[in-house]
């Protein structure tokens, strides 16, 4: 085999392996993208970018599935909220990888779920790679998370988030806001800019749903419960 590098003939074939490699996975890139399509929700009036990638992961979701429930530990985090003031507890299974490393704990990004990053960031074409993973798991459809916004700071103003499902089909519920950080005083509904509908989307296996540029700054999102539903598993880019 020309492409088994041998003592004597290192570094001659270590180029022509490398050559191999690179052309074997863009082979698969172009077969992976080829049966997958992509769905633009896109108002700059409303600040509204969203784009839903059907199929991204579809030939891999078994194996993606798989790996994560072999990998992660999951956790129903009991906190005290700055934000609310009392105790609070996730409405779901989450895992967190990655971020900041003087936030505590950290735990940093696993081998096993490395080459899922670099290739959603790269099929992004992120200028930096993501390297926050929030990993959620709905058991059933009791399971939820709240209307919130992905927007922070430190992420600047129009960050690419990045939601890729595996598992059972959800909905993925987008309303626009005033303010996307309502005040505490009760009068939170009235941040809802109740002129604009509601997108839902439905995210099956495999799906990846991303939001960009403003997007953040404007909408608030949530998986809402749904009776009968069966596990999903989604992975947050950041």
């Amino acid at each position: 085999n020309p492409y088994i590098a041998t003592s004597d003939s290192a570094a001659g074939a270590g180029t022509d392996t490398d050559v191999c490699v690179a052309a074997a996975a863009a082979a698969a890139d172009v077969e992976r993208k080829s049966q997958c399509s992509v769905e633009e929700a896109h108002d700059p009036a409303k600040g509204l970018h969203v784009q839903v990638h059907r199929g991204y992961q579809a030939r891999r979701a078994e194996f993606w599935w798989n790996t994560i429930v072999s990998n992660a530990r999951w956790f129903r985090v009991k906190y005290k909220s700055g934000r609310f003031g009392k105790q609070c507890e996730t409405p779901c299974w989450t895992t967190f990888y990655g971020g900041r490393t003087e936030y505590e704990p950290y735990e940093p990004v696993p081998d096993w779920l490395r080459p899922l990053v670099e290739e959603v960031s790269r099929d992004l074409n992120m200028p930096v790679p993501f390297n926050a993973m929030l990993l959620r798991l709905y058991f059933d459809g009791n399971d939820e998370i709240a209307w919130h916004t992905d927007g922070r700071t430190f992420l600047g103003n129009a960050p690419t988030i990045a939601s890729l499902s595996f598992g059972a089909n959800a909905t993925f519920e987008m309303r626009r806001m005033h303010n996307v950080w309502p005040p505490l005083d009760g009068s939170a509904e009235d941040c809802i800019d109740r002129t604009t509908p509601q997108r839902d989307f439905v995210v099956g296996d495999g799906d990846m749903l991303v939001m960009l540029g403003a997007t953040q700054k404007h909408w608030h999102h949530r998986v809402p419960k749904e009776k009968g539903r069966m596990p999903k598993l989604n992975i947050n880019f950041r």
